[in-house]
């Protein structure tokens, strides 16, 4: 059983944990695999994120879904990368044997592309060139949903702040855990039902 499997299984009252269990009941989580990029694709994707990351100053540490959600309204600028991103949200594992709720983007519906995290926790290479980037490292796991283009900017649109995560949404009530919970039909913590 891998550590984010486990992890579900106990089923904190975390509003992350809440619906990434509850989606995968029914069906629409998925876990992430390693597909490396040819030479091509990935000598283009580093000239955009790195011509985007100059413009400012994101990729930053513990910026997980700010940065995410930047890259990819940047990339529906762009001639090559419109329409070929989704943002991903859920539980991923990197250094220790335990999931946190984290963000990234799926390119072309099979490169994962973590621009928060690096491969070395004390380093942060100014080329971007030690970022999670179609491979995942050894005993690392990404697991959760992807969000079209659409859906984020409905839901950024509602809350006041630039950039927010969509499975701990509390400004607006849990929308997407509320919407498993109604597929699923259970008495969970979030339910909105009054008894």
């Amino acid at each position: 059983m891998s550590v984010i499997e486990s992890q579900l299984a106990l089923q904190l009252p975390i509003a992350s944990d809440r619906t990434l269990y509850l989606a995968k009941k029914v069906g629409d989580t998925r876990e992430f695999k390693s597909c490396m990029l040819d030479e091509n694709l990935k000598k283009d994707l580093y000239a955009f994120l790195l011509k985007i990351r100059h413009h400012a100053m994101y990729y930053q540490a513990r910026q997980c879904f700010f940065n995410a959600q930047i890259t990819l309204a940047h990339a529906e600028k762009d001639k090559k990368f419109k329409g070929r991103f989704k943002y991903c949200e859920g539980l991923a594992v990197a250094r220790i044997a335990f999931a946190v709720h984290h963000a990234w983007l799926l390119l072309d519906d099979q490169y994962i592309v973590d621009l928060t995290w690096c491969l070395d926790a004390d380093a942060r290479d100014e080329d971007l060139s030690d970022r999670i980037v179609g491979v995942i490292p050894k005993d690392w796991e990404y697991f959760g949903l992807t969000f079209d283009l659409d859906f984020l900017k409905k839901q950024l649109g509602k809350s006041k702040l630039g950039s927010i995560s969509l499975l701990d949404d509390f400004q607006n009530g849990f929308p997407i855990t509320s919407y498993y919970e109604s597929l699923v039909d259970e008495n969970y913590i979030f339910s909105r039902k009054k008894k």
